[in-house]
């Protein structure tokens, strides 16, 4: 994972936690956050909201990475096909599926 995609997945996370949080009525809330005690006017997660932002936060990042290996499928077989391509390679079956392939190209090799 990116680092630019670990911060978006950590403010998307705490953004809609909170958000679900603050929607919910008082005596519910209270089972996921309660007030901070050491730190006047703030406050702490219960371990069932820490476990709930942990479950969004998780959600989110298996989600960009999903989309960052399919960006990085879909870039690898481009630039395979584009090689084959440049050799004029005959294609013989065009229903051939290039996702079963393991691809030659590194990651560096954007």
């Amino acid at each position: 994972m990116t680092d630019k995609n670990f911060e978006l997945a950590c403010e998307l996370a705490d953004d809609l936690y909170f958000k679900f949080i603050d929607s919910l009525h008082d005596d519910i809330a209270n089972e996921y956050v309660v007030a901070d005690e050491d730190n006047i006017g703030s406050t702490k997660n219960t371990e069932k909201g820490s476990d709930l932002y942990w479950q969004i936060e998780d959600t989110i990042k298996n989600t960009l990475n999903k989309k960052d290996q399919e960006a990085t499928r879909k870039r690898i077989v481009e630039q395979w096909d584009n090689e084959l391509d440049k050799k004029e390679v005959v294609k013989s079956d065009e229903n051939f599926n290039y996702n079963q392939l393991e691809f030659p190209f590194s990651e560096e090799s954007k």
